[in-house]
């Protein structure tokens, strides 16, 4: 035992020229280390010992999506696209000065009408429109559709 305890001394202090070539640099094993382990869920959580497993809770498909449209809608009112009211009501301002001469004084209430039956018409265009495509087979709506929508009427 002795005797080996000599040899391993002598192997430490002067390495042989095998030991040196069959030998990895320190850097790249510690990069490798590195690599393999790259975000906190690859490595698992201690859990107590004589436990289970505990999975992290995951919802049900749909859920989440549900909760973000419920929370949506309770911010955006009654609106569909939910645009902002100032540049409506410059459009509508504009539109008032090239039909009539002098100033028309609008309530907010009146814009707020106009804007939400302005949605409505738009949405009820579109989606004629996007029946038209799928009759004709596409998935892309064209200008082509949109006209046929405008000129055959919108309930």
């Amino acid at each position: 035992m002795a005797r080996e305890k000599q040899k391993a001394k002598k192997l430490e202090s002067a390495p042989s020229k095998v030991a040196r070539l069959t030998k990895k640099p320190a850097a790249k094993k510690f990069a490798l280390e590195r690599s393999l382990v790259t975000s906190k869920d690859a490595v698992p959580k201690k859990q107590p010992i004589g436990q289970p497993y505990k999975r992290p809770h995951k919802w049900r498909s749909g859920t989440v999506a549900l909760r973000q449209v419920r929370k949506e809608q309770k911010l955006l009112s009654h609106r569909v696209f939910a645009s902002r009211k100032a540049p409506f009501q410059r459009l509508v301002r504009q539109v008032l000065q090239e039909i009539t001469p002098d100033p028309v004084q609008l309530s907010a209430e009146c814009l707020d009408m106009l804007q939400t039956a302005a949605e409505h018409k738009l949405i009820s265009i579109i989606d004629k429109a996007a029946g038209n495509s799928t009759f004709y087979g596409r998935k892309m709506l064209r200008g082509e559709d949109i006209m046929h929508a405008m000129r055959t009427g919108v309930n």
